[in-house]
């Protein structure tokens, strides 16, 4: 009898430390995951923080300039330059040198053809 009960004492114990492993594994594996989302979250936090002060250096540039043609007289301001041509992904037809010439056509009669 304890000769019988002895293997099912040992199963019991292996599935039990099996367990055991198991949990100890999945919590090591969400520590490496939790480490890195933190890691991304102060890379993306970083970024973040770099490109706000970028805009705000841009912001103060655009108030500087903006500041200096308010203050300039119109005749000292240099000649507003054509708008640039678009490149690369789109540009427009270009235009045609004439116009087609139609010919006209005949007068369409209601009245049906003579013999």
């Amino acid at each position: 009898m304890i000769r019988s009960a002895f293997p099912i004492l040992i199963a019991i114990i292996c599935a039990l430390g099996a367990q055991a492993v198991r949990a100890q594994e999945s919590e090591a594996d969400l520590v490496t995951r939790i480490n890195r989302l933190e890691a991304t979250i102060r890379n993306l936090t970083g970024n973040i923080e770099q490109l706000q002060y970028r805009n705000q250096q841009l912001e103060q540039q655009v108030q500087r300039l903006q500041a200096e043609l308010q203050s300039t007289p119109e005749a000292a301001r240099p000649p507003s330059a054509p708008p640039p041509r678009p490149t690369g992904q789109y540009s427009p037809p270009p235009p045609p040198a004439t116009a087609p010439v139609v010919a006209a056509a005949p007068p369409v009669s209601s009245a049906p053809p003579e013999p």
